[in-house]
């Protein structure tokens, strides 16, 4: 029977039939990218809204529908957004940031795309959260103003003398200590102090100034980046008098580089979108018409058609499904994934007999007679058993799609390690003709697809081994490829047995 459509779905104009699926797949990955994206209609009435532009603004599920903008944005900004609107609906794309305030009354900094929709005369909206960026970026400038300066001046190859400021940036007590060269430079960083002692000396006697950037180890332990800068001036009699100041960039350089890694994760959630939607037009394409066919030939010559080809043709569409149902898990997985960056993937472990899962998963494939599985005694794992099924069903369907059967699944408790430490370990093993030398070093990467080999003749997404890596990584293993006897893959997992 089949299922209600959700307020978000009607919306969007998805029908309730058998050949909506490729609506339905890009309907449950819009509701799962953290981008907020939402159809307006010429008139500014809410026509679609994923769950993260719900979210933002404070609507339950489906509640934006029919909404008029100004409703949601208020009339003053309404007002502001006045004349994109009239270019949008114009057919004239927007590109901009703003920051608007979620539904907690807190201002957040939106990356804004407007675009034309030609179906509904109106357009569509798609803002990234780009606060910490933006964050970043202010921090950076405020830095260059009220960073601290310090200055110091020195004769000849005497010690130096320090303004308060000097002292402050260097981190000592002008009551307890007296500036030195051999002190102060026993505290810049090993890494910089040959470079900065090799500039100084040939400024000195060159008679000409210098600037530099090294790190500081100050007495608190604290490491600081300093830009410095030297000027030199020889007196009629020879005398060297050098006049330095050093500014402490250090927040400088932190915001410079929390704003690249910010910029870095916005562009590759947009690309990851970009891929996902362009992985969905593909590769969700077979199998959708594979039972578009079947279903289709069944509903119009059922009464005709004997029991054996009725049951093949029905066989075939559900395998078509299950492949597809693979495809959308694996999707929302990398949707997961990239939207975590390169923070820890969220786990719940616990102590799992791995033969349970093992078991699980096979009993799932859809032809498990190829595949053998062999357990030494009870290896228990400590894992979060959801997840360690994912990584098994990658794994032993891509023994499947690409290998040669028997297949085979082994399992067993290793003995404790050097450190002490005891590990379960799990491996998938195919008789086909593994993997492409040249194509190792990339094997567990993101949208990774081998050039040459058996890979390069069949249909994948290229993120099925990333997500195991990843997966293995947040419960504590880790897996790596062996070339089987025989010369088939072997994926080799290793997990902590607590």
């Amino acid at each position: 029977m089949p299922g209600r459509e959700s307020p978000r779905e009607a919306s969007a104009g998805v029908p309730a039939g058998p050949g909506d699926a490729g609506s339905r797949i890009a309907a449950r990955l819009l509701s799962s990218t953290p981008t907020l994206v939402a159809l307006w209609d010429p008139d500014l009435r809410c026509l679609y809204s994923n769950a993260a532009h719900e979210r933002f603004f404070g609507y339950d599920d489906g509640g934006l529908l029919g909404v008029h903008l100004g409703e949601m944005l208020g009339p003053v900004a309404l007002e502001f957004e006045s004349v994109r609107l009239r270019d949008v609906l114009d057919g004239v794309p927007q590109r901009f940031t703003a920051s608007i305030a979620n539904a907690a009354g807190e201002a957040r900094e939106l990356e804004m795309l407007y675009l034309p929709d030609e179906t509904s005369g109106g357009f569509f909206a798609a803002g990234t959260d780009v606060t910490a960026r933006e964050a970043a970026l202010r921090t950076l400038r405020q830095a260059e103003l009220i960073a601290g300066l310090g200055s110091w001046t020195a004769d000849g190859d005497g010690d130096p003398w320090f303004s308060p400021s000097m002292y402050r940036l260097v981190g000592r007590d002008p009551a307890t200590w007296t500036p030195n060269w051999a002190d102060q430079t026993e505290h810049i960083h090993p890494e910089d102090r040959e470079r900065v002692t090799e500039t100084a000396t040939t400024a000195r006697d060159r008679g000409a100034g210098y600037e530099l950037e090294y790190r500081l180890r100050r007495p608190d332990g604290e490491t600081r980046t300093i830009r410095a800068r030297c000027d030199i001036e020889v007196t009629a009699e020879g005398t060297v008098h050098r006049h330095g100041t050093e500014l402490d960039i250090t927040d400088l350089r932190r915001a410079e580089e929390d704003a690249r890694l910010a910029h870095t994760r916005v562009a590759r959630l947009a690309q990851t979108q970009a891929d996902l939607i362009a992985l969905i037009g593909h590769d969700a394409k077979q199998p959708l018409t594979v039972i578009r066919g079947h279903l289709g030939h069944l509903e119009e010559d059922w009464d005709d058609l004997p029991e054996d080809m009725r049951r093949r043709g029905l066989t075939r569409a559900i395998a078509a499904a299950r492949r597809l149902d693979g495809l959308i898990d694996e999707v929302l997985a990398m949707a997961r994934l990239e939207s975590l960056g390169d923070e820890e993937v969220p786990t719940s472990p616990r102590q799992v007999l791995v033969a349970d899962v093992v078991a699980q998963v096979v009993e799932e494939m859809t032809d498990p007679d190829g595949v053998t599985v062999s357990v030494t005694g009870r290896p228990t794992a400590y894992v979060d058993p959801w997840q360690l099924r994912q990584v098994l069903a990658n794994l032993t369907a891509n023994a499947v799609k690409y290998g040669v059967t028997p297949i085979t699944v082994t399992a067993r408790t290793l003995d404790p390690d050097p450190e002490g430490r005891q590990w379960v370990e799990i491996r998938v093993l195919d008789s086909g003709e593994g993997v492409p030398a040249s194509f190792l070093p990339r094997l567990f990467g993101r949208f990774e697809r081998a050039e040459e080999g058996v890979a390069s003749t069949k249909r994948g997404n290229g993120f099925g081994l990333y997500i195991v890596r990843r997966l293995l990584a947040a419960n504590g293993g880790r897996v790596r490829y062996e070339t089987a006897p025989g010369g088939g893959a072997c994926f080799v997992v290793e997990l902590p047995t607590d």
